[in-house]
């Protein structure tokens, strides 16, 4: 009885194991769709109604979720007072601070450390394009990312399910 509990729990453990790395990818994903649309939202504000970067930050606040809406708050509180240094020390201080449990690459963190390094001292035009220039990388590291999810997640999960019913045999 207690060796059938026993594989069972294997089995069982090894399959979480397989979709819970399925279900990070996956958010990864969503991560990146919702930093896309993020960069969407600060080019329209920055653009159309001509707001300074402390406003957009607080602005997109209102529109961001989890670990990006306190990114924002803070940065832009951090830029209204302007007594913790430039943007990019801002940027790079709550990088650190807030991002740390984003699901993101450090490939798609570093592109947007860049971006914050660059945003603060440029003109409008500049700034505009290099939120661009960042959005082309991430729909890039999203096409990825995207053919990555289809082929990695399925896998994932029948490892995990395969690799518990090898063990379990194993043991047995």
């Amino acid at each position: 009885m207690i060796r059938i509990i026993g594989c069972i729990l294997m089995i069982t453990g090894c399959s979480a194991i397989g979709f819970w790395k399925a279900e990070c990818m996956r958010r990864r994903l969503q991560e990146m769709h919702e930093l896309k649309r993020y960069v969407l939202f600060m080019k329209g504000e920055i653009c159309c109604r001509n707001r300074t970067l402390p406003e957009t930050f607080l602005e997109l606040e209102k529109k961001a979720k989890g670990i990006w809406k306190q990114f924002f708050h803070n940065t832009g509180r951090s830029l209204e007072k302007m007594e913790e240094g430039t943007l990019a020390e801002i940027w790079k201080k709550e990088m650190i601070q807030q991002l740390s449990g984003s699901y993101l690459k450090e490939r798609e963190k570093k592109e947007w450390l860049t971006l914050g390094e660059n945003l603060g001292y440029l003109d409008m035009e500049m700034q505009l394009h290099m939120l661009e220039i960042f959005q082309v990388h991430l729909s890039e590291s999203m096409e990825e990312e995207r053919e990555e999810v289809k082929n990695q997640s399925k896998l994932s999960r029948i490892l995990g399910v395969m690799s518990g019913i090898f063990l379990t045999v194993l043991l047995i």
